[in-house]
């Protein structure tokens, strides 16, 4: 739970400092996206599981000067708690998603995402994806930039809900 506290906290601060870097316009062109993701889980997930790293590649589309839509696949590999390391393995899960990004102002955004996503090991089933967040665009040159985005995600299989809080630090080109 601290070191949830310390990830939310460090991530607030660097959202509220954020939006006094730049005052360019957001985005206004289709835009391809590559991107690292790293998270600690929540819920029962946590249980076992503590952190996750992936990978994932997005696709954005602007409707109008402040929304955008999005198509995202990736992989995410959740990592067992060091007590559970001799039990059980790491598992994967193909995300697949398409979603929204609304430009609150500047670079600033809020993004909401929904799809499935297919597990990759033994007795993996297939899960209902629901991921709202929040991030900001660094503009780092003409019409390119790094997005770095905080979600909370949801990946419901069986009844059951299998969460995260992620971090993304994507290339956008």
């Amino acid at each position: 739970m601290k070191n949830l506290k310390l990830f939310l906290a460090t991530a607030l601060v660097v959202f509220l400092g954020l939006n006094t870097v730049s005052a360019q316009e957001a985005p206004g062109k289709k835009l391809f996206n590559v991107g690292f993701e790293t998270g600690l889980t929540v819920g029962n997930l946590n249980d076992v599981y503590g952190t996750l790293f992936g990978g994932s590649l997005r696709y954005e589309m602007p409707f109008g000067a402040k929304l955008s839509g999005m198509l995202s696949a990736g992989y995410t590999s959740f990592i067992p708690k060091e007590d559970f390391k001799d039990v059980t393995d790491a598992f994967g899960v193909i995300p697949v998603k398409a979603g929204a990004k609304y430009y609150f102002s500047s670079n600033f955004y809020g993004s909401g995402e929904l799809g499935a996503g297919f597990g990759t090991g033994d007795n993996s089933s297939t899960s209902f994806i629901y991921s709202p967040g929040i991030g900001y665009a660094f503009p780092v040159a003409d019409e390119k930039f790094v997005d770095l985005g905080l979600r909370y995600e949801g990946q419901s299989v069986n009844g059951e809900t299998n969460s995260f809080i992620g971090l993304r630090l994507g290339f956008a080109f």
